[in-house]
């Protein structure tokens, strides 16, 4: 059967037609990165098709598996801040995650995406093609007899690669079946369409946790950095200060999401050098029971400062992939600060300065039993933030265009009056 990529984006749509569920799921994954995230859109209602937005619910979740931690909060598109974050140790029992035991200790780990959706599990057979969604599709099947009392047979189904840019078979949907082997009338039939699916490199900003980490003054430190070509990373700044902060935060021993903003400038009589300033956030401490896997971090101030003590007297190479090849930065010594007190400059929109924008996407539950699992049940709020509300914006974008239409009856009046007054001829 064909594999998923370690690195993807995806859309999942499972409807649970006996239950009268719809459940959306949105999915970035990174294997290399230990991040996956999700946004869960799940309803339900008393009669089929669903409309409206009867029992609805919302998350966006980020598993960091470097820390072992989960950063869940609503997910509000129209939002300018979220308003709760729940951070909670990541549960072994997400579609995401697996547990390995040695011993008497238990840890838990990322799978690889082959893993997700019962891809990995034994007894699938290939069956030949059918249509799925009106599209030619090689089909594979699975049969488990019993699985707590229920007997499951699920279909997956891989768009075949004349269909695709690449000419690689992407996987297009699942049905999954359900008998319950003591009362028929729990049955159940899961079906899921995949869309958008892509493993084309994601930008850190689906994965930002922000709004969670952002309950303190951040740090802001700053260095001159030796670079290959200068104006090469500026003019593709996103790519660079991703690999920028993959290489930092190695070196810094903390995770990735604590560095969330880069500003780089070239100077004009240097090809070969830039100054960069990076924002650290603090981390987090949480009280819940502790996993081997999750990895202790230093404070802002404990990182700046090892940094610091390390470039005092020499200069410090960081190995970095960008522009698909290996290379050396160096930061150069004594070129170092770092504090609360240490301010980014103004940026002035151009090819020599860049800052990247943050956004939303991917994160949390499929219902569970079906194709997709269960990403974590996430919830309660934590953290209060202020910030407009969905409401707040459309009442606002209402008021503009009803601002918008009186203008425009008042404009067309005043018209109307002057051409009442032309002049005309009468003939005899």
């Amino acid at each position: 059967m064909p594999k998923l990529a370690d690195q993807f984006t995806l859309n999942l749509l499972t409807v649970a037609q006996s239950a009268k569920e719809v459940h959306s799921l949105r999915m970035n994954f990174d294997y290399k990165k230990q991040l996956v995230t999700f946004i869960t859109d799940s309803q339900s209602a008393t009669r089929f098709p669903v409309t409206g937005n009867k029992s609805r619910s919302v998350y966006r979740s980020v598993h960091d598996y470097k820390s072992g931690l989960a950063f869940t909060s609503p997910f509000e598109p129209f939002s300018i801040s979220r308003k709760s974050c729940n951070i909670t140790i990541i549960d072994g029992s997400t579609m995401d995650s697996r547990t390995s035991t040695t011993s008497n200790t238990s840890a838990i780990h990322i799978r690889h995406a082959n893993g997700l959706f019962g891809l990995n599990t034994d007894g699938w057979v290939y069956i030949g093609q059918k249509e799925f969604k009106d599209t030619d599709c090689d089909v594979w099947a699975c049969l488990q007899p019993n699985v707590s009392g229920k007997s499951i047979l699920v279909e997956a189904y891989w768009m075949q690669g004349k269909w695709t840019s690449n000419g690689e078979p992407v996987l297009y949907g699942m049905i999954q079946y359900e008998s319950n082997l003591t009362n028929k009338k729990e049955n159940e039939t899961y079906t899921t369409v995949v869309s958008d699916y892509t493993s084309v490199p994601m930008p850190q900003r689906v994965f930002e946790v922000d709004s969670c980490l952002r309950t303190s003054h951040p740090i802001v430190l700053t260095f001159s950095l030796r670079v290959p070509d200068a104006s090469n990373a500026t003019t593709r700044s996103v790519a660079f200060t991703g690999a920028l902060r993959e290489a930092l935060s190695l070196e810094m021993a903390i995770s990735p999401l604590r560095l969330p903003d880069f500003t780089i400038r070239k100077p004009s009589d240097s090809q070969q050098q830039l100054q960069v300033y990076v924002t650290i956030l603090e981390w987090v401490n949480v009280t819940a029971r502790a996993l081997p896997a999750s990895v202790a971090q230093k404070d802002s101030r404990e990182a700046v400062d090892a940094l610091l003590k390390k470039v005092a007297a020499n200069d410090l190479d960081l190995k970095i992939n960008f522009n698909g090849q290996n290379q050396t930065v160096t930061i150069l010594k004594n070129s170092t600060t770092g504090g609360a007190d240490v301010t980014k400059p103004t940026v002035v929109p151009g090819p020599t300065s860049t800052t990247p924008s943050h956004s939303d996407a991917g994160s949390t539950v499929a219902p569970a039993g079906s194709p997709a699992a269960a990403a974590a049940a996430a919830a309660p709020a934590a953290v209060q933030d202020s910030g407009y509300t969905g409401g707040s914006m459309a009442g606002l974008a209402i008021a503009m265009i009803l601002i918008g239409g009186v203008a425009g009856l008042v404009a067309g009046f005043l018209l109307w009056k002057r051409n009442t007054g032309i002049a005309y001829q009468v003939y005899d």
